[in-house]
């Protein structure tokens, strides 16, 4: 288990607001795939090897998940500092954290649904500019309007590292407090079953 202050919670957001950047570019260096965000995440606190794990585990989970045209999809790299945060920080198993990878996944991918219709005032301001023969502009106008698809990827990781630097103690008494769920005649207990189904996603995909 790792302990997550302010520094850890300043730098995974500003990792998430990377790889969100990373993931729109031209030439992306692939940074924001599931087994880099992990591994890189484990190194920040302590654990690349769990990192490395439930990076690996989310590869096959999200494999072939990829923004083309003006779809939108689940986004990795957020969902993966998420569950390597948790796995690490309240010591879960690597598999049961990997289902809850996709909430704060298609939360973001929710965000970024936002981010392109704000873009929009980019478009009419670089066609502006055009018009107006500011050529020169342009990179930066493009510069500019990608901050706000950082910002998407960014926002969660800070709200939910910092929830975890804040108050860590509600977080683990929310885990332990489905620890096991009775459900009628049936006992079930929530973490081993997440286990599974962590082990099952990659098998099957998120798509």
């Amino acid at each position: 288990m790792a302990t997550i202050g302010p520094f850890e919670v300043g730098v995974l957001g500003l990792l998430a607001f990377i790889f969100g950047l990373d993931y729109i570019w031209v030439t992306p260096l692939g940074i924001w795939r599931p087994v880099v965000a992990g591994t890189i995440t484990g190194i920040i606190l302590g654990d690349p090897i769990t990192g490395l794990i439930v990076g690996s585990l989310l590869e096959f989970v999200f494999a072939g998940l990829f923004t083309i045209g003006g779809g939108t999809v689940p986004e990795a790299a957020t969902g993966t500092i998420a569950s390597t945060v948790l796995a690490i920080a309240l010591g879960l198993k690597p598999e049961a954290a990997v289902p809850l990878a996709i909430p704060i996944a298609v939360l973001t991918m929710n965000l970024e649904i936002v981010v392109r219709s704000f873009d929009a005032v980019f478009t009419h301001w670089a066609d502006g500019e055009i018009e107006r023969g500011n050529y020169g502009m342009i990179p930066l106008i493009n510069i500019i309007g990608a901050v706000p698809w950082g910002l998407s990827r960014a926002i969660p990781i800070w709200a939910f590292v910092g929830l975890l630097a804040v108050n860590p103690e509600a977080v683990k008494a929310a885990i332990e407090a489905i620890q096991v769920v009775q459900i009628g005649p049936w006992t079930i207990r929530f973490w081993d079953a997440m286990a599974v189904a962590g082990a099952v996603l990659p098998a099957l995909g998120a798509a």
